[in-house]
């Protein structure tokens, strides 16, 4: 559905879809909007912490046991 900016604004109810890559500002772009009458939801960060959990969390411990003060004995 394609609207111009006037039809757009006599909505009463606006919404919008950002999509991007990470680190595209997507965030940004969306914490400018007013708090009081938009909703934000950041895709990438339940997409993230969902499916990339596990390899994130494996990924730091691998890290973090190449410092020989965090190895555990």
């Amino acid at each position: 559905m394609k609207l111009t900016a006037s039809e757009f604004t006599k909505w009463p109810n606006k919404a919008i879809t950002l999509l991007g890559m990470s680190g595209i500002g997507k965030t940004t772009i969306a914490n400018k909007l007013p708090k009081s009458k938009w909703f934000h939801y950041s895709g990438d960060y339940r997409i993230g912490t969902k499916y990339l959990e596990e390899p994130i969390l494996d990924n730091i411990k691998e890290r973090a046991m190449e410092v020989s003060f965090l190895k555990i004995f």
